[in-house]
């Protein structure tokens, strides 16, 4: 196995929602995002990390120099095409069919920038089954049975995008961009928010032949009540949250006390 982290970065002017009302600090979310893998990654602690910027909007010399001191490899990589985008998300896509093409390494892992390695993860988290594109979460935690129903009644799948599983021999970050692309064409720009989330679902729904894999919840989320974190704890092993005051995790839940009091330092 020779695994590799992708991650996408703009400066944290970057707009992230369509209307323009929502920045979040991907700077500094960047380097905790980076030195929490290299801290609790165990074993793949030291695999490579790339971090792209495919827009005018890079991150100052200090964040690139932090991002390095981790060991992380940073690209920029200008597309004339950012030019269009109305948010930030869109950078997601574009910049990891650019990382797909750059890495040597096979199995392909893309890290939204606010999720925060808790624990090693399990060796299964690397590996993609050769008949599936990709393995992506899903939210809520609907079983097999659950989801085929939601398929058949061409109901919303709703995907997390927030980290991606693929093998690089499947070019799956090239077909995610040029899928995305095409469901451009088909909406104003006022609707593209969270497009590149809803092509995943669409794929799943009406593209059989493109084998995506839903994957059960690998975070913990705001969203997740104290009850739930306590009974699922064990199974998590990202942190997902923007360093934005508005976000309020149920630290104490988490059961390495180094990762939470590191934390609870940092928010």
């Amino acid at each position: 196995m020779n695994p590799a982290i992708m991650m996408v970065i703009e400066n944290s002017s970057s707009v992230r929602r369509g209307d323009g009302s929502v920045t979040y600090p991907m700077e500094k979310e960047a380097i905790l995002a980076s030195k929490m893998w290299r801290l609790f990654g165990g074993k793949y602690k030291d695999i490579p990390i790339y971090c792209i910027c495919p827009s005018k909007k890079i991150p100052s010399k200090d964040t690139i120099s932090k991002l390095e001191n981790f060991g992380v490899e940073y690209i920029e990589n200008y597309q004339e095409v950012t030019e269009e985008f109305t948010n930030g998300f869109w950078n997601k896509p574009l910049g990891c069919m650019l990382l797909e093409q750059y890495i040597k390494e096979d199995q392909l892992i893309y890290m939204d920038l606010d999720l925060y390695l808790l624990k090693e993860p399990p060796d299964s988290f690397f590996i993609c089954p050769d008949e599936y594109i990709a393995k992506i979460p899903i939210y809520p935690d609907w079983t097999e049975e659950e989801l085929e129903n939601r398929y058949k009644l061409n109901l919303h799948i709703d995907f997390q995008g927030n980290t991606i599983c693929s093998n690089k021999e499947s070019g799956f970050y090239n077909f995610w961009w040029n899928k995305t692309l095409e469901f451009s064409k088909k909406f104003p720009k006022d609707k593209w928010w969270e497009m590149e989330e809803e092509v995943l679902g669409d794929l799943y729904r009406n593209n059989r032949k493109i084998k995506l894999l839903p994957v059960t919840h690998l975070q913990i989320d705001d969203d997740f009540d104290r009850t739930f974190l306590k009974e699922n704890k064990n199974r998590f092993f990202f942190l997902h949250r923007h360093l934005i005051k508005e976000n309020k995790i149920v630290i104490d839940t988490l059961t390495n006390m180094a990762v939470r009091n590191y934390i609870k330092g940092v928010i």
